[in-house]
């Protein structure tokens, strides 16, 4: 008898139609599934209602920065229980330390290698709580 396992869900927010496309075919080619939004106000309505296993955040969004998102997510989310990694083409060494004091538990820069981002999410993932 073959158990089920859960495909985890990343929320990628991302304002670049090409970054995302590109995030979301690598995702679902490393068994993850995908779910694309374009603002920091959609991410925010969608984590009301649903809550995926990891949040893939750029900071510089249309509507808010992706640090007010992430300081948000904070207030609901208590750091280790929703991953989130901040992904953007931001990478000054200021930059990483507002994102990881915003409350991110990782920081990427989108000059880095894609199997660098992949492996930090498997990371992130693997050392979550297990749920009660």
């Amino acid at each position: 008898m073959t158990m089920m396992t859960h495909q985890p869900r990343i929320l990628v927010v991302e304002d670049d139609p090409d970054v995302a496309s590109m995030l979301a075919i690598r995702l679902v080619a490393a068994r993850y599934e995908a779910q694309i939004v374009r603002t920091g106000a959609v991410a925010l309505g969608r984590l009301m209602t649903e809550r995926p296993d990891l949040v893939l955040l750029d900071i510089q969004l249309p509507d808010i920065s992706g640090y007010t998102v992430c300081e948000e997510l904070r207030h609901r989310y208590e750091r280790g229980t929703l991953p989130v990694v901040m992904f953007t083409v931001l990478d000054r060494p200021s930059e990483q330390q507002r994102g990881l004091a915003a409350g991110a538990d990782a920081y990427l820069s989108k000059h880095d290698n894609i199997a660098t981002l992949l492996k930090t999410i498997a990371f992130l993932l693997s050392s979550r709580p297990a749920p009660a």
